[in-house]
């Protein structure tokens, strides 16, 4: 079960690169998901949820720290799929 949760942990990156849309901006970044912003509010809400202080713990064990990954990843400078694009 530890091995199925390490390999969680390392895969979180990848998890949410499936949510950055490839189309670049006009400055050639790819600065925007492909979900809405309730959508990626709802997801930072069910990880606060679930996970809540323990993404803030020292000595997480390696499903919280995938949702820490992916709640950081969420939080980035990155635009949602409803707002305006540059």
């Amino acid at each position: 079960m530890d091995y199925i949760d390490q390999s969680l942990f390392q895969v979180s990156p990848g998890i949410f690169a499936t949510l950055i849309d490839l189309k670049a901006d006009s400055k050639g970044h790819t600065s925007h998901l492909i979900i809405t912003k309730e959508e990626r509010a709802k997801l930072v809400d069910t990880l606060n949820t679930d996970f809540g202080p323990n993404m803030d713990a020292k000595g997480q064990n390696y499903t919280v720290t995938a949702a820490s990954v992916l709640k950081a990843y969420l939080l980035k400078d990155f635009k949602s799929s409803d707002e305006p694009w540059e």
